[in-house]
């Protein structure tokens, strides 16, 4: 979250200010119970990403953090995705994330 957050700033679609907002609104919602961190079996995890590599980055032109984050979203079972990216967004909706 903290390079999506800082890649923001870079491409200019977010303030530094916002993005230290965001980074604060984060910390409180795990303080809160909102966020709930948790644990991933990395080799399903890398397994999904490769299907999902095969099947939709030649559709899609994801990179492969994009496929391994989509890949991990479906892994612990999210329905929403938040995301900054073109190619990371589309490959989420391929995958059948609700897009926030």
């Amino acid at each position: 979250m903290q390079n999506a957050l800082s890649l923001a700033v870079f491409q200019k679609r977010i303030t530094e200010d916002q993005s230290s907002q965001a980074w604060q609104d984060a910390q409180n919602d795990l303080d809160n119970g909102r966020l709930i961190p948790c644990t991933l079996n990395w080799q399903t995890a890398f397994r999904l990403a490769r299907d999902l590599a095969k099947t939709e980055t030649p559709k899609t032109g994801a990179r492969s953090l994009d496929v391994l984050h989509v890949a991990s979203a479906l892994l612990i079972g999210a329905s929403d995705f938040l995301t900054f990216d073109n190619r990371q967004r589309s490959l989420a909706t391929s995958a059948g994330l609700n897009l926030r």
